[in-house]
């Protein structure tokens, strides 16, 4: 296994070099079991996955601080990048396909068209994963600490889901609680990428901000799925 030393907090490759950004990971864990336990009718099953998917990131994300190796760090990222394809896909499939809401329930929508829409979220996904891997591989020589394109097109597709959620004119509890995730989600990027910069004057670093904003991401994005 290959060493990886990515943050402020590890000063050598011992499985407990990490401790804060480890126990941190709880967050994850305790928003993914939140929003399991929100499971309801007409989208028990929506609520239930995204909540597993949570607890999943958290402990690919402990293992991967734990023992700070790049098959932890390719675990770490794969659940992250898991989370992003299904709530992509779920949230036109779902919600976009039955069109505008009375009041907080969505008419039943066809087959045919949740994959339509489904694909097509995805597609958004993956167009602005891609314009944000472009914008920071051209930002990188400018400023070292640049984001990676990953995070930045996933912020980006939330910003366009927020936008076209309004449109097809879903019910404001959904559309605010994707509002909110998009607010938060610069400040915990922010957080990640400022963690070695200021690691000398804050020798714990900054990635542990990252886990406890980020869970409050991903735990409100899932919380767009609830009836009211």
């Amino acid at each position: 296994m290959t060493p990886v030393d990515l943050y402020c907090e590890r000063t050598d490759p011992s499985l407990w070099s990490e401790p804060i950004n480890a126990i941190t990971n709880a967050a994850f864990i305790l928003v993914g079991l939140y929003v399991f336990s929100r499971r309801e009718s007409p989208h028990r099953w929506e609520l239930g996955l995204l909540g597993l998917l949570i607890v999943a990131v958290g402990l690919g994300s402990l293992a991967f601080h734990l023992a700070g190796t790049s098959e932890t760090a390719t675990l770490d990222v794969a659940f992250i990048a898991l989370y992003l394809a299904v709530f992509s896909a779920l949230l036109p499939a779902r919600l976009w396909s039955a069109g505008a809401e009375t009041g907080s329930s969505a008419a039943a929508p066809s087959g045919g068209a949740q994959i339509v829409w489904g694909v097509a979220g995805l597609a958004v996904l993956a167009g602005c994963i891609a314009a944000g891997e472009a914008a920071m591989a051209a930002a990188e020589p400018h400023i070292g600490w640049a984001p990676p394109g990953l995070y930045v097109g996933a912020w980006t597709a939330l910003v366009v889901f927020v936008v076209i959620s309004r449109l097809r004119g879903l019910a404001p509890h959904r559309v605010r609680s994707l509002a909110i995730a998009a607010l938060i989600f610069p400040a915990s990027l922010t957080a990640r990428q400022l963690d070695l910069p200021l690691c000398d004057s804050l020798p714990l670093g900054l990635h542990w901000l990252w886990h406890c904003l980020n869970s409050l991401v991903l735990g409100f994005t899932a919380l767009a799925f609830r009836r009211q």
